[in-house]
């Protein structure tokens, strides 16, 4: 048994996004064999585990590390507490999400852009060069993070020799899903919301409508729907993450569903559910379904909600491109649909609506797959690096080798990146939005990175 410390980058509560319920959920799994310590930026109500919670700060960090086998981190940790990558405890660092890519597609002016590309190359490379033992999601992740290894002379003679596949420094872990089938305890959709009667077809968006995903042609395509069934309904569960301002592109969601009259009508858009309720609404739905755009992201992504629609059984439409679009329409478990095509996604969403031998062949295809990505399973590389925590073998000659790190950026650059952020937030949501949002980030990390 190990002492393990999971430090989670993204709130976890009892409402939370991708990057907060991983960490959660590999803390309640490795909690079954380890003695494992969950960090978190803010003061959870949840607690299922046999696991305890702590809050992130300097203080507590210095404290338990001293106590502690193995460090599993995420996100900005490492370069918002150096001193945590200068302790001689093996660090495991997740990068499942390749958010410089996700970057690309926010919407800022050029030089804020720029200066934050910078921004997250710079804690990318910190990971890199800190870490262990590195975690992603599927080979196409892992294909990117090693080349980014390569770069920072981490694919070197020392770690070959150890392992000349690599695996022992970066392997995958999908998002997994629970060994039990999803529970419905009390009908929360059909029947009970707003016009969504009992017997009309439940389309679900499960998770946030983020800037580099494409919700556009899903609202055009549901507007030709609408136009030869009124039977046909789509819900966005998830419109703003717990702890962040609400996106441009959920905007720009709303803003198309009310301008095409289909706001509350046949289109609606709910707040984020408790984590613990999630199956209530999956159970409810008869398509699970997801959209982007034609960019580099895609390329690199692991549409985590995508999980759920497996662990509900639920036949997917999903955006060709990625992954796990390759995956659905490799063992068919519903349809993909070509970038921006109207017509393609109309023709999905009636497809699968109607004709039921295609629907209930695809439940039957997610049903055989989806053993294998529970949990219990994908987890296992990760619990075998704590049982063996071991400092990557090259760490004494990193120095050498070292890619020295430029600055961020010009002071110039970094001014507008948080006057922009400020003047972004308080525009969606207010003056005591951006008050609480700001106090939140002080408390968290100080004040050197109030707006991350």
């Amino acid at each position: 048994m190990s002492r393990v410390l999971i430090i989670s980058n993204d709130v976890i509560d009892l409402k939370m996004a991708g990057c907060g319920l991983r960490p959660y959920e590999i803390a309640r799994f490795l909690s079954r064999f380890h003695d494992v310590t969950l960090s978190v930026p803010n003061r959870p109500k949840i607690n299922d585990g046999n696991f305890r919670l702590v809050i992130s700060n300097q203080n507590t960090f210095k404290k338990i590390i001293k106590e502690i086998d193995v460090i599993i981190t995420q996100g900005t940790i490492l370069s918002t507490f150096p001193f945590i990558k200068e302790s001689l405890t093996p660090i495991a660092v997740e990068i499942y999400t390749p958010f410089v890519l996700e970057g690309l597609e926010v919407s800022l002016s050029k030089e804020t852009r720029i200066y934050r590309y910078n921004r997250a190359l710079k804690i990318i490379i910190e990971q890199i060069l800190s870490g262990d033992y590195f975690i992603c999601a599927n080979e196409r992740q892992r294909d990117f993070i090693l080349g980014m290894l390569c770069i920072l002379s981490r694919l070197n003679p020392i770690n070959y020799e150890e392992d000349k596949t690599f695996r022992r420094l970066i392997d995958i872990i999908p998002f997994g899903i629970p060994s039990d089938e999803p529970k419905h305890t009390k009908n929360v959709l059909k029947g009970v919301y707003k016009n969504i009667k009992n017997n009309d077809k439940v389309i679900l968006w499960l998770g946030g409508i983020w800037d580099w995903l494409d919700p556009i042609t899903l609202i055009k395509a549901m507007e030709m729907i609408s136009k030869k069934r009124q039977d046909v309904k789509l819900i966005f569960l998830g419109i703003k993450h717990p702890a962040h301002p609400i996106t441009t592109m959920c905007l720009k969601a709303v803003e198309l569903s009310k301008k095409l009259c289909l706001y509350d009508g046949c289109i609606f858009f709910e707040e984020w559910i408790p984590y613990d309720e999630r199956s209530n609404y999956l159970t409810e739905a008869d398509i699970g379904i997801i959209t982007h755009p034609n960019h580099i992201e895609t390329r690199f992504s692991h549409r985590t909600r995508i999980a759920d629609y497996i662990w509900a059984n639920l036949p997917i439409i999903i955006t060709q491109g990625g992954t796990l679009s390759d995956l659905v329409d490799k063992d068919k478990l519903g349809i993909t649909v070509t970038y921006n095509n109207t017509e393609s996604l109309t023709y999905a969403i009636l497809k699968l609506l109607e004709d039921k031998q295609f629907y209930n062949q695809c439940k039957e295809n997610i049903k055989r797959i989806s053993w294998q990505f529970r949990w219990d399973r994908v987890l296992e590389p990760l619990n075998e690096f704590c049982r063996n925590p071991r400092l990557a073998p090259d760490k004494p000659y990193l120095e050498k080798w070292r890619f020295r790190i430029k600055r961020n950026g010009s002071k110039q650059g970094r001014f507008k990146y948080y006057s922009e952020k400020i003047k972004d937030i308080y525009e969606k949501e207010g003056l005591v939005y951006t008050t609480k949002y700001c106090l939140r980030k002080v408390h968290e990390y100080g004040c050197k990175t109030i707006f991350f």
